[in-house]
């Protein structure tokens, strides 16, 4: 059974490195509850389900091992999968029919008390965001947040510097009470699996010449990649593109899977 585990978790790591390119900064991309990594953010995060009011901050940055000069925008996504088969109804947003279809948002600017990470472009930038779910299954939906600057001047970013991407901000309307949104208790598992630092100049118009290209910063699994939501342990996120898989951290499934199954993922 050890050869087996094994085995599993160097298919895991040769299929997250399978999303790398010939660009890639290899560092790694981090992703905690309200907080940034280097700041103690939570690897889970355990929400009782009983308000309306609040929300919750699903914080994403990366560190580079290498320095990267002439940065113009960055183009994040965020893989979520979800125990039960598909995506609950409290995490449907941002599509037509949707049961909380207001109440996810983004933030680009760290939180107040943050000091482990900084923001990559010194809060001079917009967030467009896309949320798309059952992309890749039916358990499973994506965030892809985009964040040029308004100011069109490069950032360049140095080694060791945890940077802040953005925040998901997930309200709690529609939790509980009259009209509320099943799904909320559901596990989860949700993985900062892809940024790529984009250093051309946006519109042909800006006199600047181009860098050599675009880089890309992957996960390192185990490395504060994933985390999850109600103790989502163990259920398994696509890399960007749904090349390989990965599981978030714990020991405890929170879906039946066998070992076929698993194996399956890696044919």
């Amino acid at each position: 059974m050890r050869s087996l585990l094994a085995t599993a978790a160097s298919l895991l790591v040769i299929l997250a490195a399978g999303v790398a390119s010939a660009n890639e900064t290899q560092s790694g991309t981090r992703i905690r509850w309200n907080a940034c990594f280097g700041d103690g953010g939570a690897i889970n995060r355990d929400f009782a389900c009983n308000t309306n009011t609040g929300s919750e901050q699903l914080v994403c940055s990366f560190t580079l091992s290498a320095p990267v000069d002439s940065v113009y925008q960055i183009d994040a996504f965020v893989n979520l999968a979800f125990a039960g088969g598909t995506v609950p109804p409290w995490w449907l947003f941002r599509t037509a029919g949707a049961c909380r279809g207001t109440s996810l948002g983004s933030s680009t600017v760290p939180a107040p008390t943050a000091s482990a990470c900084i923001d990559w472009a010194d809060g001079s930038r917009d967030a467009l965001l896309t949320y798309r779910p059952g992309l890749f299954s039916a358990y499973i939906s994506q965030i892809e947040i985009l964040t040029p600057f308004t100011a069109y001047v490069p950032f360049d970013l140095v080694a060791g510097q945890e940077y802040f991407v953005f925040s998901a901000v997930i309200n709690h309307m529609k939790t509980v009470g009259t009209g509320s949104c099943s799904g909320c208790t559901m596990g989860g598992c949700m993985g900062f699996v892809r940024a790529t630092l984009i250093r051309s100049a946006p519109g042909t118009y800006m006199p600047v010449p181009e860098p050599s290209g675009d880089v890309l910063v992957g996960p390192i699994p185990g490395e504060g990649q994933a985390a999850t939501w109600q103790g989502g342990a163990g259920i398994a996120i696509p890399n960007y593109g749904g090349a390989g898989w990965t599981y978030c951290p714990g020991a405890t499934a929170a879906r039946n899977s066998t070992w076929g199954d698993v194996k399956a993922l890696y044919r």
